[in-house]
């Protein structure tokens, strides 16, 4: 009974390390295959933006850890581009439009983009060799610029239902813009990480914005910074590791129970 019972534990033990081993190999694998994600708009002090904003304030596009495109530049082409498209018909998190922005023209073909201090857009940015993982995107964006420096108008009429040529449609105080960064290929994008905002000229009391360009920008809460997971090439080798440990550990124990009866056995 003791020998069934420690022959049971031992399998037990054996089965969750292997169960381990192939635990890690589903997250990783599950990792691999997902590189959209939220964008974090960071301060100069690299800390992320929260609640109502200049329209001078400069900020920094944040990348989750591990992102990448679905390619590299040097080999398949795919390049960096900054968008700002207005949420699409569902509101808040509707991120539909996105899918639908060009890049042929190098600028986004509807929407704006992240542009510096004197309205210029960003030019396309690389990735790194066969990886495809992004580099540090420029830091010093500031959205008052599309107006000071770029000419962007402050209202602007609506088009195609949910699109306008201004920063806000016209007869109303606000708008929620889907804006990010997105790989492209061929000027079609692949992949994009998001981050949300709304342009207001209202304060929290309902007064004007005191404000240079006219209006503020508030981040939609809750898309800060993520923690990845474990990457695929490291999660790769402990989850074999952990699979091969474990067949050698049932394979010992085997050996010795035989053995154990082949003597008793003889004797």
């Amino acid at each position: 009974m003791r020998k069934f019972m420690r022959s049971a534990v031992q399998a037990t033990a054996a089965a969750a390390v292997v169960g381990v081993g192939v635990s890690v190999l589903s997250a990783s694998t599950a990792f691999a295959a997902t590189t959209n994600g939220p964008l974090t708009l960071n301060n100069p002090a690299a800390t992320p933006l929260t609640g109502a904003q200049a329209s001078t304030q400069s900020f920094q596009p944040v990348f989750p850890l591990n992102a990448h495109c679905s390619g590299d530049t040097a080999t398949g082409q795919y390049t960096v581009y900054s968008y700002m498209v207005p949420a699409g018909p569902g509101g808040s998190g509707d991120v539909s439009l996105v899918s639908t922005v060009n890049f042929t023209g190098g600028n986004p073909s509807i929407g704006w983009f992240y542009p510096d201090a004197g309205g210029t857009p960003t030019p396309a940015q690389t990735t790194q060799i066969t990886s495809g993982n992004l580099n540090t995107y420029p830091a010093g964006r500031v959205f008052g610029a599309l107006i000071s420096g770029d000419g962007v108008p402050l209202f602007g009429l609506t088009a195609a239902g949910h699109y306008q040529d201004g920063l806000i449609p016209t007869g109303q105080t606000s708008q929620i813009w889907e804006t990010g960064l997105a790989c492209q290929k061929g000027g079609v994008v692949t992949d994009y990480w998001n981050a949300e905002i709304t342009i207001s000229t209202k304060d929290a009391t309902g007064a004007p914005v005191q404000d240079p360009n006219g209006f503020k920008w508030i981040p939609t809460p809750g898309s800060g910074p993520v923690v990845s997971e474990v990457p695929f090439a490291v999660a790769l080798p402990i989850g074999g590791a952990a699979v091969i440990g474990g067949t050698v550990f049932l394979n010992r124990r085997r050996r010795r129970s035989s053995d154990g009866a082949s003597v008793a056995a003889s004797a």
